[in-house]
């Protein structure tokens, strides 16, 4: 049994979605455990309720930190890491994005095979590090695990996100085996992949959604928690696309197209 993790704030509703879509296509048996890091009382208590209901494990982040956007999802990450998710009897473990939801079968066993770490590349200046939306873990062959540090701020005055810390224990550990998570970024005119989408979901697309695809299976809703402060009825339409996206792979009406689109096939380099 491999150990799938969230982390849920402002977005309750992505729960049972991500669950669903877990439960559908993922090909592995596993646990799903969501991190409680909503900001506000009434979150925390929908967010308790709703797994409760589904018999999801659930676990508060101990001392939340808010303070801004990148920290509120950086420290619940090292926090639940260190202080649990390491501890884990299995060898695998999965990271995922609250809003990252799966549209096709996929095995996460079969696709880490022969790698310690998956993660989607990313790189600020010369600083190389992993992206923390979606990530995948062998924890008997990851090396110098006490040093993996998902943390956020300047190396070297080159500002980084979530993860950016990473950095440092690749820098120590150059034989670490990473398999780079490939993807379509932002679907979007400028990026020359809105043919990456279904035609049922084509139509009804606004190109400011944003949704990504990663190995061509996991969507990716993006912007969940609204940093960038779009309008009630913007998130509304973006909501009820994704999840009729969800609900037409799982019954088979919507199947997710073949293609060749990569954004960048390897950041580091």
């Amino acid at each position: 049994m491999i150990k799938i993790y969230t982390y849920a704030d402002k977005r309750p509703d992505f729960i049972p979605y991500q669950f669903k879509s877990l439960k559908h296509f993922l090909t592995d048996e596993f646990e799903y455990i969501v991190f409680n890091n909503a900001t506000n009382s009434f979150n925390r208590w929908k967010i308790n309720n709703l797994c409760n209901k589904l018999g999801i494990k659930v676990y508060p982040i101990k001392n939340p930190n808010h303070s801004n956007a990148n920290i509120a999802c950086a420290y619940p990450l090292q926090w639940s890491f260190h202080k649990i998710i390491r501890y884990q009897k299995e060898n695998i473990a999965a990271i995922l994005d609250s809003d990252m939801f799966l549209l096709k079968k996929f095995n996460i066993r079969e696709y880490l095979d022969g790698f310690d770490i998956a993660g989607t590349k990313q790189i600020r200046e010369k600083v190389k590090y992993l992206w923390n939306g979606i990530l995948f873990f062998n924890l008997k062959t990851l090396p110098s695990i006490d040093y993996l540090n998902f943390m956020c701020g300047f190396i070297d005055g080159t500002a980084t996100d979530v993860g950016g810390y990473l950095y440092y224990y690749f820098l120590k550990n150059p034989s670490v085996k990473v398999k780079n998570i490939l993807h379509t970024s932002h679907i979007h005119s400028k990026n020359k992949n809105l043919n990456v989408l279904p035609k049922e979901i084509l139509c009804r697309y606004d190109e400011n959604f944003c949704f990504e695809l990663y190995e061509s299976a996991f969507l990716h809703y993006g912007r969940g928690s609204n940093w960038d402060k779009m309008s009630r009825e913007f998130h509304k339409k973006k909501t009820s696309l994704a999840f009729d996206f969800i609900d037409g792979c799982i019954k088979s009406n919507i199947k997710l197209l073949r293609y060749k689109y990569i954004f960048d096939k390897d950041a580091w380099k």
